[in-house]
């Protein structure tokens, strides 16, 4: 499970650095980002990015719903192509969301600290986590739950500073 978590961090720091090939996915004019860019309620900072963090918050809910139903069907593996897919997901509404803003840099700054804080509160909450975890029996040990939480809390900020570079680091300009 940790080379997953390595090749698919290293995967997520090549889009970051190819970001004008990755932006290039999601055209402009598509539908949802015409309906997004279209609204008023959305070149507002705290709205745009409180629709960032229910987004995200919905996603990452609905793939642990899955992953639960896939883990329910005892197929092997079937968990790793839910979570490519969710973020894939995940990096198309952020460049859907970045490419629907017309407001200046320092709201979208904002909108991005706001929507992508669900994950550096998910971080946060891991870490609670683990300063509050005491074995069932004497004789338990919490090692497997203890890794379960880093891994957690690794692709918590990998998401974090994805979902911010994204919506806010990008300047219309460069693209």
């Amino acid at each position: 499970m940790t080379l997953f978590l390595l090749v698919g961090f290293i995967i997520v720091l090549i889009l970051l650095f190819n970001k004008r090939l990755v932006f290039k996915l999601v055209r402009s004019d598509s539908t949802f980002v015409g309906k997004l860019s279209g609204a008023d309620w959305f070149q507002n900072p705290w709205k745009s990015g409180t629709f960032l963090f229910v987004s995200n918050a919905l996603l990452f809910s609905l793939t642990l719903l899955l992953i639960y139903v896939t883990g329910l069907l005892e197929i092997p593996f079937i968990h790793l192509f839910v979570m490519i897919a969710a973020v894939l997901s995940s990096l198309y509404l952020w460049i859907v969301i970045h490419k629907s803003w017309r407001g200046g840099r320092k709201e979208r700054l904002l909108q991005g600290f706001v929507g992508s804080s669900f994950y550096g509160v998910l971080a946060l909450i891991f870490i609670f986590m683990i300063f509050n975890m005491e074995p069932e029996t004497p004789y338990n040990d919490n090692f497997m739950q203890f890794i379960g939480l880093v891994m957690g809390i690794f692709v918590a900020v990998v998401a974090f500073i994805t979902c911010f570079c994204i919506t806010s680091l990008t300047g219309k300009k460069q693209l």
